[in-house]
C-alpha cells in the first residue's frame, strides 16, 4: 500500500493529497522513528478550522500506526507523541508536495511556520 500525505487545511472541500514514493516514505519513516518522545507538557492540539497539520498514512513504518497526524513541531503517533520542535519534518513535507500540489498553497503555509 502506498504513502499518501493529506494537507488537512480546507473546510468543505476535499483536502489536497498526494501520494509519495517508496523511497521518500521508507526516508520519512526512517527520520518519525529518531524522533524524541514529547513532554507531557508540549500538549498542542489543531485548530477548528484552517491549517489542521498533515495526515501521514505510511502503513509500512513498523513500530508505528498507520497514520499519524504531523502538526506544531509534533507527530501524534497515537499511544505516544513524538517531538519535532523545529518542524523540520512538517516543512520537509510541505516542500516535497510542491510538484503535487497548489503552489500558492504551500508557500502559504509554509511561510506560517516560524522558523
Amino acid at each position: 500500500m502506498a504513502a499518501t500525505l493529506v494537507i488537512d487545511a480546507l473546510s468543505g472541500l476535499p483536502n489536497p493529497q498526494w501520494v509519495l514514493s517508496a523511497e521518500f516514505a521508507g526516508q520519512v519513516c526512517e527520520f518519525i522513528r529518531m524522533l524524541p518522545p514529547a513532554s507531557p507538557s508540549e500538549g498542542l492540539s489543531p485548530p477548528d478550522l484552517g491549517y489542521r497539520g498533515l495526515l501521514l498514512t505510511l502503513p509500512d513504518c513498523a513500530g508505528l500506526p498507520e497514520t499519524l497526524r504531523i502538526f506544531g513541531g509534533q507527530v501524534d503517533a497515537g499511544a505516544q507523541i513524538l517531538a519535532d520542535t523545529d518542524r523540520q519534518l512538517e516543512r520537509d513535507l510541505l516542500a516535497a508536495s510542491r510538484p503535487h500540489l497548489d503552489q500558492g498553497l504551500i508557500d502559504s503555509l509554509l511561510d506560517s511556520i516560524p522558523e
